[in-house]
């Protein structure tokens, strides 16, 4: 009675058949992918990370402008995360490597998406240079004292020598700004009106 023997070929397909199995997996957890996010204040943050969904760090990350010059490069984290600052609106390119790794085709940023973040930095820089409503300027010139959210304890030390006969010296500041303020209006109401007086005048002398 003949016993089968399994021939060389028998290993060399499980073999075969195991390659398969490993090295589409392989690949797989290699791709490097990148997703950007826009941020407040001009801010841009790249997220690297691999397909498998686990962080990439120390991936190295290039900005370039639309002419190809680089706006910034640097380093990944250790969370994969590298984020940048734009000085204006414009299209850039992120050009995401790590070794043996790039990510492909390259993520494009449009001007358009950095545009509401840009908007939001110009409008707080604006707002920023504005005294806030309950400042003691704006508290002075509507209701002739300091704003209520500026009223605190003080100490000896936070005291300061009374000036104007005993008038906290920054209110008397503030009232002779606008008493001459008020003086130079009604001087240029005046001086209209002599104008006017004299013009009249000169329009009724040549009957005489």
């Amino acid at each position: 009675m003949s016993s089968f023997q399994p021939g060389p070929a028998v290993p060399a397909l499980l073999l075969a058949a195991a390659a398969l199995l490993v090295t589409p997996t392989t690949s797989r957890a290699h791709a490097l992918l990148a997703k950007y996010h826009v941020l407040p204040g001009r801010k841009v943050q790249v997220d690297c990370r691999f397909d498998d969904d686990t962080a990439c760090p120390e991936a190295r990350v290039k900005v370039l402008r639309a002419d190809g010059t680089t706006l910034v490069e640097g380093t990944a984290n250790s969370r994969g995360v590298f984020v940048f600052t734009f000085q204006q609106p414009e299209n850039l390119v992120l050009d995401v490597r790590h070794p043996g790794h790039r990510v492909n085709p390259s993520p494009r940023i449009r001007a358009e998406e950095l545009m509401p973040s840009y908007a939001d930095h110009v409008r707080c820089a604006f707002i920023a240079c504005l005294p806030p409503p309950t400042s003691p300027l704006t508290a002075a010139l509507l209701f002739g004292g300091y704003a209520e959210g500026d009223r605190r304890e003080t100490t000896n030390e936070d005291v300061e020598p009374l000036k104007d006969g005993g008038r906290e010296a920054p209110v008397g500041r503030l009232l002779l700004g606008v008493g001459l303020l008020l003086g130079l209006a009604v001087t240029f109401l005046l001086l209209q009106h002599v104008r006017a007086w004299r013009a009249g005048r000169s329009k009724a002398s040549p009957g005489r």
